[in-house]
């Protein structure tokens, strides 16, 4: 079942318009892990180094970024700043919940709730449905439904940038299975068959999943070990777009 909406109109200390990015971040946070801390606004802002100050004080997908780490560093985030629509579908067609950045004017027109700026919404496939819950609306109802090509239209739109911006947490665990956050040495199984992956990893002392981990997840296992997402990236082969300068 997908989270009900938290809305920046009543969540606590969130104050306008510009509070969009954090009440989004925290919904796809809560989506991964329900029993995550709910942060104040005031709380995330701190966290990311972004007060709210008089006048338009909106965070980008990388305030965002360190909203997370600070108010949940024992879950693993995946930051995808990318000129590939693909990176996203891969990301949301893992069953990873998302804070994506877009212009409002080229939502659904449902989906606007009269504002029409840039804006920051959550996003998560549950089965074959994709939602998209705006901060705007009404809280404790539905997300609203989305397609792939509306979502890539919206997030493709966002000005000043030619980049498809979003920030992606965990696969929610089923029962009995292992998170992520609480503990990434919990999955470690026995190491690999002598892939390439697991080469690279052995040969810097970091462990290797078993075969239901994909690259991504391996990411997230290097940066929970404080290895860099740049490291991530050169040792698996992968393009995964992380940050400017690691991507296309």
């Amino acid at each position: 079942m997908v989270l009900p909406v938290l809305s920046q109109r009543t969540y606590p200390s969130a104050g306008d318009i510009d509070d969009c990015w954090a009440v989004a971040t925290i919904w796809a946070a809560a989506a991964s892990l329900p029993t995550i801390v709910y942060p104040t606004i005031t709380t995330f802002r701190a966290k990311a180094g972004k007060p709210d100050l008089p006048g338009p004080t909106g965070g980008n997908i990388y305030d965002a970024n360190r909203g997370a780490d600070g108010c949940w560093p024992y879950l693993p985030n995946y930051l995808a700043v990318t000129s590939n629509f693909d990176v996203i579908k891969e990301h949301i067609k893992a069953g990873r919940p998302g804070s994506v950045s877009v212009l409002s004017s080229s939502l659904p027109s449902d989906l606007r709730y009269n504002f029409l700026g840039p804006h920051q919404c959550g996003v998560q496939l549950i089965g074959s449905t994709l939602y998209c819950m705006n901060p705007l609306a009404p809280a404790n109802t539905t997300p609203r439904t989305i397609t792939y090509v509306e979502l890539e239209r919206a997030m493709r739109d966002l000005p000043g940038t030619p980049y498809y911006q979003a920030l992606f947490f965990p696969k929610p665990s089923t029962p009995g299975t292992p998170h992520w956050g609480w503990d990434v040495d919990a999955d470690i199984r026995e190491a690999y068959t002598a892939t390439a992956v697991g080469r690279k990893l052995r040969e810097v002392g970091v462990m290797t999943w078993g075969e239901r981990i994909n690259e991504v997840d391996l990411e997230a296992g290097l940066r929970a070990r404080r290895m860099t997402y740049g490291t991530s990236v050169q040792l698996i082969d992968v393009r995964k777009f992380m940050k400017p300068g690691t991507g296309p």
